[in-house]
C-alpha cells in the first residue's frame, strides 16, 4: 500500500469499517470500478478473503454492483456518505445523551461492595474510617472486637478522638461494656465528650456488628476468620442508620436504669 494511503485507511477505519473492509473500499476508490480479481490485487487480500469482505460491504451499503458491457463490476459509494453517516450518528447521540447520562448516574448510585479478611483486612478498614469519617455510628460486640484485634480498641478510640470524630457506640451489654460506660460517665474528658456509649439489654447475642458513616455501611463478622464488608450506598446506609437509631433509643431507658446501680 502506498504510504499516503495509510492515513486514508485509518480515516476509513474510524468510520466503522474493519481493516479488511477499509482496504477493499480504498482499493475501489483507487480503481474507480473493478472486478473482484482487480480489487483483491489492489487491496493486497487474497481472492477468497476478498469475496467475504465484499459481501459485507454490500450489506452495509458501501459498495454496489454495476454492469458494463455485459460484465459485473464493483463500485464504491461516494466518500461524502461517510461524512453524512458520522453527522447522523452525532445527531442520534445528541438525541439520546440525556438517557445515557441517566443510566450512568443510576449505575454510579448502585451499591459498591468490597470484602476484607483477616486482622490486616480489619485494620485497613478501620484506618479508612479514621481518614474519611466526621461522625460514625458503631453497633456491635466490643469484647469480640477486642479479641479479634488485640490492642486496637484503645488505638482506634484514640485515633477517632484525635481526629475529632463524633461517635455513637451501641454495644452488647457485657460486664466490660457496662464498666466502660460507667468510667466514661465519671470522667467527662474531651475524648469522652466526642463518644457517646450505650449498652443493649441481655438477649442481644451479637458476634459482629456494623458501622455507619457518610454513605457507607461496614458489616463485621468476628467469628472464625475476621471479615469486613464495605457497602457504599446512600439508600442502604440510610436504612441501617434508621435501624441503629431505633436501637439507640431503646437502649436509653435500659442504660438509665442500669447505670444508676
Amino acid at each position: 500500500m502506498k504510504e499516503d494511503n495509510k492515513e486514508l485507511l485509518e480515516v476509513i477505519r474510524r468510520c466503522g469499517l474493519d481493516e479488511s473492509e477499509a482496504k477493499v473500499y480504498l482499493a475501489l476508490l483507487t480503481l474507480g470500478n473493478g472486478t473482484v480479481h482487480q480489487v483483491a490485487k489492489e487491496s493486497g487480500l487474497n481472492r477468497t478473503s476478498s469475496y467475504a469482505v465484499i459481501e459485507r460491504l454490500k450489506r452495509k451499503g458501501f459498495i454496489s454492483n454495476i454492469k458494463k458491457v455485459g460484465k459485473i463490476y464493483l463500485s464504491p459509494i461516494n466518500p461524502q456518505r461517510f461524512l453524512q453517516i458520522q453527522k447522523e450518528n452525532y445527531a442520534n447521540l445528541e438525541r439520546h445523551i440525556d438517557d445515557l447520562n441517566y443510566l450512568f448516574t443510576i449505575a454510579q448510585k448502585s451499591p459498591g461492595v468490597r470484602f476484607y479478611e483477616g486482622k490486616e483486612g480489619l485494620k485497613t478498614v478501620l484506618e479508612m474510617i479514621i481518614e474519611e469519617a466526621e461522625e460514625i455510628s458503631i453497633y456491635g460486640d466490643g469484647d469480640a472486637f477486642k479479641h479479634s484485634i488485640p490492642g486496637w480498641s484503645e488505638y482506634y478510640s484514640g485515633k477517632r478522638a484525635a481526629r475529632n470524630i463524633k461517635s455513637r457506640l451501641l454495644l452488647r451489654g457485657t460486664s466490660d461494656a457496662i464498666e466502660t460506660v460507667r468510667k466514661l460517665r465519671r470522667n467527662p474528658s474531651v475524648k469522652n465528650k466526642l463518644s457517646k456509649i450505650r449498652v443493649l439489654p441481655e438477649g442481644y447475642n451479637i458476634v459482629g456488628g456494623f458501622d455507619v458513616y457518610n454513605e457507607k455501611v461496614i458489616f463485621y463478622s468476628f467469628s472464625g476468620n475476621n471479615t469486613a464488608v464495605v457497602v457504599e450506598s446512600a439508600i442502604i446506609s440510610a436504612m441501617m442508620l434508621s435501624i441503629f437509631n431505633m436501637l439507640w433509643d431503646m437502649a436509653e431507658v435500659y442504660d438509665k436504669t442500669l447505670l444508676n446501680h
